[in-house]
């Protein structure tokens, strides 16, 4: 068996050339993303400088934002609630989004991320300065290293111990935090130089939980500071509602939400059943015609539908269209099959198949159930079951 690009192909070279320029393309923009970082972390330090500059008028501390502030007079902040170092922040993050044509936040994160690089992972900036590790790796060990700073946050001065368990005082604490990140940078170099940055994941968090000293109980303790609700706008009047919780109880808020779904979902069944006064999904109104592709029934009524939640223009079942749906009735269109022909043989009617695919026009999918559910119940305070159920 020939193997592509062997020592016979005239292309391994042309192959070899295309590899190697790639290296070193991705080299030089891992060296740049470095000195990125750098310069944000500088332009962090200039913010510093400038918000600790001797003031000409000391009043001017505290003052509310004048109308020639580059945001604008309709984001003045109270008196008082402001500093000229936060401010000077401000305008560091507003001149750099301005400049690269990107948001303040995502600035914000990447001077956050710059800082905690070169203040606590020295050796790892450099190793992506010289094109050896990606901007992906350091960010990962960045992510996973925090947990010693957050721990020991909480322990310095009280409860922060040595290898020997002798509790540290302040200056003792800080110097065993920075011996922490150091031997963190250190021994994450080589698994940073030879693993993916998802593989490097998992060898981060186990040695930094490791340095840091931190239980599960520790770790689920910080975790839970994060917890949130956002809300995200989509297209079409939709939005997207997130909640960070604990896993115990999302699990339980989403199993709440399964058992919910599935009785509206009886309720669509049941619902859909009584819409036709033979109780059949107007099953006396279909016919079977053998040489046809598609059998059709009426009875069902388009303002039954908007009774149980169902909007005509938004019927997505297979082998329904919307278009079916005129004035008052539906048409419910099923393709022949040789399973409903030999139905129709053997019984003469395909009433029973016609009713269930009818019945599903009604009945909601788990996830739509689901989400009328967590509505209901957040907005009307008890889960609103169609009418007549």
């Amino acid at each position: 068996m020939q193997l592509p690009f062997d020592t016979d192909s005239p292309y391994r070279g042309h192959l070899t050339d295309l590899v190697s320029r790639a290296v070193d393309i991705d080299a030089r923009l891992r060296a740049l993303q470095a000195e990125r970082a750098t310069l944000f972390a500088e332009a962090s330090t200039l913010a510093d400088l400038e918000g600790t500059r001797p003031l000409t008028n000391p009043g001017d501390l505290t003052a509310p934002v004048s109308r020639a502030d580059p945001f604008g007079p309709d984001q003045r902040l109270p008196q008082g609630t402001t500093t000229r170092r936060d401010r000077a922040h401000r305008v560091i993050r507003a001149e750099l989004a301005s400049a690269l044509n990107i948001s303040a936040w995502t600035i914000a994160s990447d001077i956050s991320h710059a800082v905690d690089t070169l203040t606590h992972f020295p050796v790892l900036h450099a190793a992506q300065a010289r094109g050896e590790i990606t901007e992906k790796h350091v960010r990962s060990v960045v992510d996973a290293g925090r947990i010693i700073g957050h721990l020991a946050t909480e322990q310095t001065g009280s409860t922060l111990i040595d290898e020997a368990g002798v509790v540290l005082e302040a200056d003792a604490a800080e110097a065993e935090i920075a011996r922490r990140y150091a031997c963190f940078d250190t021994e994450l170099l080589p698994h940073a130089q030879s693993l993916t940055p998802a593989l490097l994941v998992p060898v981060a968090k186990r040695l930094a939980e490791k340095l840091a000293g931190a239980s599960f109980d520790d770790r689920h303790r910080i975790a839970r500071r994060d917890r949130h609700v956002s809300l995200t706008e989509l297209e079409d009047g939709m939005c997207q509602l997130t909640a960070l919780v604990t896993s115990l109880e999302g699990h339980a808020i989403f199993d709440r939400l399964t058992q919910y779904g599935k009785q509206l979902q009886t309720s669509d069944l049941t619902a859909s059943t009584t819409a036709s006064p033979s109780g059949s999904m107007g099953t006396d109104a279909g016919t079977c015609d053998s040489g046809s592709n598609a059998h059709s029934t009426d009875g069902v009524q388009a303002t039954g539908m908007r009774a149980f939640g169902v909007r005509a223009s938004g019927v997505r079942a297979s082998g329904v269209r919307a278009s079916d749906m005129t004035g008052t009735a539906m048409n419910v269109r099923i393709p022949a099959s040789s399973e409903a022909s030999e139905t129709s043989s053997a019984t003469g009617s395909v009433r029973g198949v016609v009713g269930e695919a009818a019945a599903n026009v009604f009945k909601r999918p788990l996830g739509e159930a689901r989400a009328d559910s967590l509505v209901s119940l957040l907005l009307e305070g008890e889960l609103t079951e169609p009418s007549g159920s």
